[in-house]
């Protein structure tokens, strides 16, 4: 007979998994040394979650960045700028670090493919639905949350690599005044 699942422990792996991930990314991932990182076994990794693949779909979905609501009072380019600031040095960074990374390994991954897209799809109906409810905006939303959405991952991965903070915030900046007089 089959071992049952402990709930609360397979929680705490898959808290500890998401930890792991982001330190580490999800390239290359193998089981025994994330195991090891999680102080259990591989083999009871597969027991709590059927399958490392599972383990990984599990892990991402947690992991994936929070879309912060839109103020409609505010300013939207003020808006932008601080959806902005969560990503390129606040609490959201690692997490679309690993974002982006799971994006660019699904070119080539059909398995990280539905992650890649649910994220974006994501973002994209969030921000559709802000768009459309904010005073100062006045462009088809689906077209500017797809400008703003891609934009802002555009310029948090040359942030991320080329660590050049004023020349992308300046990017950045004109994106969200360009977004504003749609």
């Amino acid at each position: 007979m089959a071992r049952p699942i402990d709930a609360q422990r397979r929680q705490e792996l898959l808290d500890g998994t998401v930890d792991y991930i982001i330190g580490h990314g999800v390239a290359g991932l193998s089981l025994r040394p994330l195991a090891d990182a999680l102080g259990t076994s591989d083999r009871m990794l597969i027991h709590h979650f059927g399958s490392k693949q599972e383990l990984l779909t599990q892990a991402l979905a947690a992991s994936a960045p929070r879309v912060p609501l839109f103020d409609t009072s505010a300013r939207l380019d003020d808006t932008i700028l601080g959806i902005w600031h969560a990503m390129a040095e606040g609490s959201q960074r690692a997490r679309v670090m690993l974002t982006l990374e799971v994006m660019a390994l699904a070119v080539h991954d059909e398995t990280l493919r539905p992650l890649a897209l649910a994220t974006t799809t994501e973002w994209l109906d969030r921000v559709t639905e802000a768009l459309e409810h904010h005073p100062a905006y006045s462009g088809d939303p689906r077209e500017g949350a797809t400008l703003l959405v891609s934009g802002l991952k555009g310029f948090a991965l040359d942030l991320y690599v080329t660590g050049d903070t004023a020349r992308v915030e300046s990017a950045v900046r004109r994106l969200a005044r360009a977004l504003v007089d749609l």
